[in-house]
């Protein structure tokens, strides 16, 4: 775990708050005020803030907590960690059913400028490659939020989980058929 991914740590000061109140994840930043000053960032993050993960979800009633800081240059490049907590809707894939998925996500990726950065680091570390020194923060964190996604959602339904054991190959899937 991170350490300073903790609501109650981080000072007010360091959060982007939106206009209603709500704190609400910077679009961009720049890199140098980011990274270079270990700025922190507690948000919300909802449908209209992640617009391709929403997209793939089953429902618009859902937010994330999210956290993010950067870090000082290490060997002359940027870091950033960050997290995210909450559910998302997702449609199972065996009873097609929407549930709750619970996410629980923490990350580190070194922060890259230009594709030679990017190239040299890459093989090594996760990285965000950012071009103008401007940070595409709330992209970058959709990115991530998108990674962590299970290729084949599942529900623990024991109804759902049961069918599933005794499932045979000849039959139809799950959803085909009209079902």
């Amino acid at each position: 775990t991170v350490p300073f991914l903790n609501f109650d740590e981080m000072p007010a000061a360091l959060y982007y708050r939106a206009r209603n109140g709500h704190s609400e994840l910077a679009k961009r930043v720049m890199l140098d005020r980011f990274c270079g000053k270990q700025q922190q960032v507690a948000a919300t993050l909802g449908p209209k803030d992640a617009p391709r993960l929403a997209a793939l979800l089953k429902g618009s009633d859902w937010s994330l907590a999210v956290r993010a800081r950067g870090e000082q240059p290490r060997y002359a490049v940027h870091t950033a960690v960050g997290a995210a907590e909450g559910s998302l809707p997702l449609e199972c894939c065996r009873c097609m059913r929407v549930f709750e998925w619970p996410l629980q996500l923490e990350f580190a990726v070194v922060v890259v400028q230009g594709e030679g950065e990017e190239a040299r680091w890459i093989e090594q570390e996760d990285t965000w490659r950012v071009d103008d020194a401007v940070l595409p923060l709330r992209e970058r964190f959709e990115d991530e939020l998108l990674l962590a996604l299970p290729e084949l959602p599942r529900c623990n339904d024991a109804a759902c989980a049961s069918h599933a054991a005794n499932w045979k190959s000849s039959d139809p899937a799950p959803g085909s058929h009209g079902e």
